[in-house]
């Protein structure tokens, strides 16, 4: 087999180049999306660092927003690595560089394996793919996305340990380890490893490949050890709806792979499998007729590592299944290692170091890295992250995210048209009904907020948060017939907002026995009369009967 040579590696550290250049803007970008629950407001890094704090907990362990704090991702490693955030002093920079130092590793690893599996071409394509392709800015701009670059620096440096002509079993025992623990999609290591030692430029019989897992296995069986002697559960699995949708959208998946892999651009984090159908239905087919015909191409004419390439991608998009039939989110970075074996195929197709090649490859490279930088921008707050997914990818799910990104930067009133958008769709997003209240009650517009929940109640909005928003605006407003009928269906919401409003229709009536009763059961941490008192003397400077208004407006 051929090795790189020192031309080759020049031209991997020219890729390294590119890549820091084209993210290095990321630097100005703050924490945004699930960073600022995880990283901004956790608990966690409030003391000083705790090795047993770091790694013995869960992942969301001290994040504050409910069930999440018991999520089951064990990922000790991403807890350590966000405290060295914190330690070096927790800015955003810091952390988006860390990040990219990640990638950087991951990729020249990707190399050094690249040329086991068929040789220089083969690495340097998957080397450019790994780190350019534009699918992959949300693993390195995303700063809660970091476990997926830690987990693909250990796998890939555990496969390395062991595919070399000299393996080092204790070191990829090590790396097995480490990888188990930023991420449990690691586990399928051994598999991937198993293919490269078969597959591989220099194939070896089986027996040989058993003995070269070991240490993997070995590696990962102590994580699973560890997980098991500390209670660790398994992350919340997915529900037999969210099952049958995945199965149903394979067609349209396949599609939408195809199209991102070839026109990555637009970009966006709004690609959830109930919302599929708003895509360009041309555009799925023709990624789907593109992929499938990709696949049997490189099949056919890349031979051994082209079949290892696909195998590789296959293996590693795998996982993501059960992450679609858990949440339904499509998630970009849910290609990160699979976009590995695109670039094998691709060199297992073409020299790239060929004249011609080289020129389109350095093309491909150069307009990837200026989507990169583009997409920047979309990443520099929650509120431009959203607004470019709604551009892109206009649905309920971007509307009620970009309506939760503008409540924190711009206030309620911006946020409530962009819930009224997630409830007013044909396939509409329940989860925007509560949100949609409480922003309405917090923008101050009472008469507004109960023609609101008038209307919202008519699209379907049924839940305990809903309910307590609601009850509020009814009390304030002085609907004291329509709070009693909302009180009989609803039982209790988390806020305890349905029994401030029925402490405060006991005080209209004068019942001061169903007062009591509300009083005796009340656990909130600010008392409860006062709150009612507020609600009855609001109700006064309120005409009962007021014209509906536009939901809109």
């Amino acid at each position: 087999m051929e090795r790189p040579s020192a031309s080759d590696r020049r031209w991997l550290v020219v890729i390294l180049v590119v890549t820091a250049a084209a993210y290095l803007p990321t630097l100005g970008n703050g924490y945004v999306w699930d960073d600022v629950p995880l990283i901004v407001q956790n608990a966690l890094f409030d003391a000083p660092f705790n090795p047993r704090t770091a790694f013995f907990t869960d992942l969301w362990a001290g994040a504050a927003i409910g069930d999440e704090a018991a999520s089951g991702y064990f990922r000790p490693l991403m807890v350590a690595s966000l405290w060295v955030d914190h330690g070096l002093g927790g800015h955003a920079a810091v952390a988006h560089l860390h990040s990219l130092v990640w990638h950087l590793v991951a990729v020249a690893l990707a190399f050094r394996l690249g040329a086991r599996v068929g040789g220089p071409s083969v690495a340097l394509a998957g080397a450019v793919a790994l780190a350019l392709h534009p699918a992959q800015s949300e693993a390195v701009m995303w700063v809660a996305a970091r476990n997926d670059l830690m987990a693909a620096v250990f796998g890939l440096l555990g496969v390395v340990l062991v595919t070399g002509d000299r393996p080092r079993p204790m070191w990829a025992v090590l790396a097995a380890v480490c990888a188990g623990l930023s991420k449990e999609s690691v586990f399928l290591m051994p598999v991937a490893a198993a293919m490269v030692l078969r597959w591989g430029a220099q194939p070896l019989d089986w027996r040989s490949v058993g003995r070269r897992l070991v240490p993997l296995v070995v590696g990962l069986g102590l994580v699973v050890g560890l997980r098991m002697g500390l209670g660790v559960g398994g992350a919340r699995g997915p529900s037999a709806e969210g099952a049958a949708l995945v199965s149903r959208s394979v067609p349209a998946l396949v599609g939408w792979l195809g199209w991102k892999l070839a026109v990555p651009w637009p970009l966006s984090s709004g690609y959830v499998l109930e919302y599929l159908d708003r895509l360009s239905r041309a555009g799925l087919v023709a990624g789907g007729l593109g992929v499938l015909g990709g696949a049997v191409l490189v099949a056919v004419r890349g031979g051994r590592v082209g079949r290892l390439a696909l195998g590789w991608g296959v293996l590693f998009l795998a996982p993501t299944a059960w992450a679609l039939a858990t949440t339904g989110w499509m998630g970009e970075r849910y290609l990160y290692l699979s976009m590995l074996g695109v670039g094998w195929g691709l060199g297992a197709l073409v020299d790239i170091r060929s004249g011609p090649a080289r020129v389109v490859v350095g093309v491909l490279g150069l307009s990837w890295a200026v989507q990169l930088g583009l997409r920047t921008a979309d990443w520099k707050t929650d509120a431009t992250l959203w607004q470019s997914a709604w551009m892109a990818t206009p649905s309920p799910f971007t509307a009620e995210s970009l309506g939760h990104a503008l409540r924190g930067a711009e206030g309620p009133e911006a946020a409530v048209p962009w819930f009224v958008r997630a409830l007013d769709d044909d396939k509409p997003l329940s989860t925007a009904c509560g949100p949609l209240m409480r922003s309405a009650v917090g923008s101050g517009k009472m008469v507004r907020a109960v023609q609101l929940g008038h209307w919202a109640h008519a699209r379907g909005c049924r839940d305990p948060e809903f309910h307590g928003w609601r009850a509020l605006t009814l009390a304030s407003t002085g609907r004291w017939g329509k709070l009693e009928v909302l009180l009989d269906d609803a039982g209790s919401d988390p806020g305890g907002r349905l029994d401030i409003a029925r402490a405060a229709l006991a005080l209209v009536a004068h019942d001061d026995d169903a007062y009591a009763e509300v009083e005796a059961r009340w656990t909130g941490a600010r008392p409860l009369r006062p709150q009612a008192e507020a609600l009855v003397a609001n109700a006064t400077r309120h005409a009962p009967v007021v014209p509906a208004e536009d939901p809109m407006r």
